[in-house]
Parts: C-alpha cells; structure tokens; sequence
C-alpha cells in the first residue's frame, strides 16, 4: 500500500491548442508527482507512518480518519505519527487509539491528537 499512485499521461487530439494544453497538463503532473514523492520521503525519514490527504475522510468534530486513500501507509500504530494534507499544507498528528470497523467493507478509525499545526 506504500508504493505511489500511478501517474496519468493525457494524448492531444492533434491540434495545436490541444498539444500545448497536454504538454503543460503532463509537465504540471509529473511536477506535483515529483513533489508529492519528495514530502513523501522527508515524512518518513521523520518517522511519519502514513499519509493522508486532509479530506472527507477526516473527522474534525471527533479526530479521527479513515485511510480510504493514503498517499503512503506502513501500517501505524498507536502512538505513531500520521500526516493529514498534501505536501502544499498538512498537518502532523499522532494517532491516540485505533477502533476497528464494526461491519464488513467499512474502514478502521484513526483517532489523532495535534502534534503540529499546517505546515
């Protein structure tokens, strides 16, 4: 579950317009990628377990996410550190508890508490 999302690479129709818009797409892509990779590195050279964009997927009134789609996860535990954000703005937390899914196809819950605030 660490490995990357697959990178898209979008094809022009042939028109002029159409291959500058794909050129800059695919450029600004794998930019986003590169960078994404780079944060990715750097929070687990500090230790960080997993990532996860901060989304619907993160409960605020209760602190708690759902990894529906983490950047990266190596299966954290209690008392380890998880990022909420992309590497543009995100937060460092650490997960308090672990409550497993009470029904078959639902997500485990990771409650946090505030390690940082947005970097």
């Amino acid at each position: 579950m660490s490995k990357p999302h697959s990178q898209i690479c979008v094809r022009s129709n042939g028109s002029k317009a159409g291959d500058d818009f794909v050129a800059l797409y695919n450029k600004t892509s794998q930019q986003f990628a590169s960078k994404e990779r780079e944060w990715i590195r750097e929070l687990k050279e500090r230790g960080v377990k997993a990532s996860h964009p901060d989304d619907g997927w993160v409960n605020r009134e209760e602190n708690y996410v759902q990894f529906s789609y983490p950047q990266f996860y190596e299966n954290p535990k209690v008392g380890d550190k998880i990022a909420l954000g992309r590497h543009e703005k995100y937060r460092i937390v650490k997960i308090t508890k672990i409550e497993g899914a009470k029904f078959m196809g639902l997500l485990d819950k990771y409650f946090f508490e505030l390690l940082t605030s947005e970097s």
